[in-house]
Parts: structure tokens; C-alpha cells; sequence
């Protein structure tokens, strides 16, 4: 105490108690403790912090691959042999290439045997008089859903199209987008019962057929619903392109294998996992911003 009253404190000085000793303020220390927890946040919130974090990783990984196994004169030897040896490395490229089509292809034809499945459901559960087509819907779902991909892509190759003329990368790209049809209907249907009722029975009341306020009113927003779910989809979708070497597909997996059947190194596999690790991070980021750029267009209209 003073003639004037008790001490006051001021943020980030120093004051003295009773004793005399000097002491700070006990909240100084718990602000810059929030403040880097609130920065740390932001940070890990950011849609640049996975990439860097595995960045990060993979660094502490090649660093650790060159320091050990005879040193880094000695592993650079052993890569010449195993990468450059009869352009293997082309190899890798060059299935890639191969799981990239067979991907693209795969969700061109899921994307659109989903829409038209989920369709069909929801127009049955709406009225209509199509009780074949819902029940093949329904089946085709079950039995897809119910089957490894791996058996029907096996049964779509050496069975449905062992008399066509159908190169193995098409056959492949057909039989996973068969599989993924069946989830992505999933995935619209849901899609399509998360949008309110009352904008079919808007866009009705204004005179639209069924399918054109389908198309123009409830899909559009469906489509925004359903969006993370879809990539998501897309990504595991690519990831189960690894097993098209079950029909002698050279994709990236069963060249990785095939330089490993060589040289008997296991690296190939890990640069392998290494590139699918990417192409995730690549299509995550793409959603992020996709999703940013969608959350700045819902706030655009409402400020109108």
C-alpha cells in the first residue's frame, strides 16, 4: 500500500508485494501461452500444413536413407543401379501414366452410373411408376457393395470382355468405375435427400418435369452437399487402381514390382507409396480450395 492506494499493475511491467520482492504480472505468462497455442492453431488449421508436415518427414527420411547403408557415395551407386539400369525409372513414369487413366476413367463412369442410380431410387420413393428399373438400382448397389473389387475386376476382364477386343487399361478403368458407381450413388442419394423438399416441390409448382427440376434445382445443390464426400471417394478410387496387376495392368504398382523382381531392392515400393502420397495431398489440397472458394460464393450472395 501507498499513500495513494494499492499498486497498479500495468500489462508487462514489473511490480513489487509487500515484501519488496519484484514479481510480474501472473496473466503475462498465460497470454503468450494462449497466443502461441492460437497461432499453432491457425497454423495446423492451414491447407498448407499437411504437405509440409509430410515435406518434413520425407526429408528426415532421405536424410537418414544417405547417412546409413555404407554412406551416401554407397546408396547413390546402388540408385544408379536400380533407377538407371535399362531406363527403369521410365518405368515408374510410364505406369503413372497408366494409373492416372485408369482413374480418370474410372470416375468419368462411376460419377455417371451413381447419378443415374440415385436418380432412379429417388423417383420411385417420389412416385414414380418404375419399380423394375428401382429394384435393378437396388440390386446392382447390394451386389457391388457386397463383392471385393478385386474378384469383379478379375470376373470383368476374363469374363465379360474375354471375347472383346478391350485393352487391359480400359477393361480395368470400366471395371473400377462399375465398383465405384455403386458407392457414388450412395453418395448422391444422400446428397440429394440432405436438399430441402420444398425446392422439387418449388420448382414443380413453377411447372418443371421431374427430371428438369431435378437437373436444375435439387442436383446443383446436392452436388455443393456432397462435394468432400465425392473427392473422398475419388481419392480411394485411386488408391485401389494398385490392383489392376491382377490382369497385367502395368500400372504404377506392378512396375514398382517388376523393378523390384530385378534388382531385388525394396525401394521401388517405398518411391511408389511415396507418389500415391502425393497425388492424395494434391487432390486434398484441390478440395480445400475448391471448398473455399464455394464458402466465398454462399457469403457473396448473401451479402447481395
Amino acid at each position: 500500500m501507498t499513500a495513494d492506494g494499492p499498486h497498479q499493475e500495468l500489462p508487462g511491467h514489473s511490480v513489487s508485494d509487500a515484501t519488496g520482492v519484484s514479481r510480474r504480472p501472473s496473466g503475462t505468462g498465460a497470454g503468450a501461452a494462449l497466443s502461441s497455442a492460437g497461432a499453432w492453431t491457425r497454423f495446423s488449421r492451414s491447407p498448407w500444413f499437411n504437405p509440409l508436415m509430410v515435406t518434413l518427414l520425407v526429408a528426415v527420411g532421405v536424410v537418414y536413407f544417405f547417412m546409413t547403408g555404407g554412406g551416401p557415395r554407397a546408396r547413390l551407386q546402388r540408385l544408379a543401379e536400380v533407377y538407371l539400369t535399362q531406363d527403369r525409372w521410365r518405368w515408374l513414369l510410364s505406369g503413372l501414366g497408366s494409373t492416372l487413366v485408369l482413374t480418370l476413367i474410372a470416375a468419368v463412369t462411376g460419377v455417371m452410373i451413381g447419378l443415374v442410380l440415385s436418380v432412379i431410387r429417388m423417383a420411385w420413393r417420389a412416385g414414380a411408376p418404375i419399380p423394375l428399373l428401382n429394384l435393378f438400382a437396388e440390386t446392382y448397389v447390394t451386389v457391388v457393395r457386397g463383392t471385393p473389387v478385386t474378384v469383379q475386376l478379375m470376373i470383368i476382364y476374363f469374363g465379360l470382355f474375354a471375347d472383346l477386343p478391350v485393352s487391359r487399361v480400359l477393361a480395368a478403368g470400366l471395371a473400377f468405375g462399375i465398383n465405384s458407381g455403386a458407392y457414388v450413388a450412395e453418395i448422391f442419394r444422400a446428397g440429394i435427400e440432405s436438399v430441402d423438399g420444398g425446392q422439387m416441390e418449388a420448382a414443380r409448382s413453377l411447372g418443371l418435369p421431374y427430371l428438369l427440376a431435378m437437373r436444375k434445382v435439387v442436383l446443383p445443390q446436392a452436388f455443393r452437399n456432397v462435394l468432400p464426400t465425392l473427392v473422398n471417394e475419388f481419392i480411394t478410387l485411386l488408391k485401389e487402381t494398385a490392383v489392376a496387376g491382377y490382369i497385367a495392368v502395368e500400372d504404377l504398382t506392378r512396375e514398382a514390382n517388376n523393378i523390384r523382381t530385378k534388382t531385388f531392392d525394396i525401394g521401388p515400393l517405398y518411391v511408389t507409396a511415396l507418389i500415391y502420397l502425393v497425388l492424395v495431398l494434391l487432390l486434398t489440397l484441390l478440395l480445400r480450395r475448391v471448398e473455399r472458394k464455394l464458402r466465398e460464393g454462399d457469403r457473396s450472395q448473401v451479402n447481395i
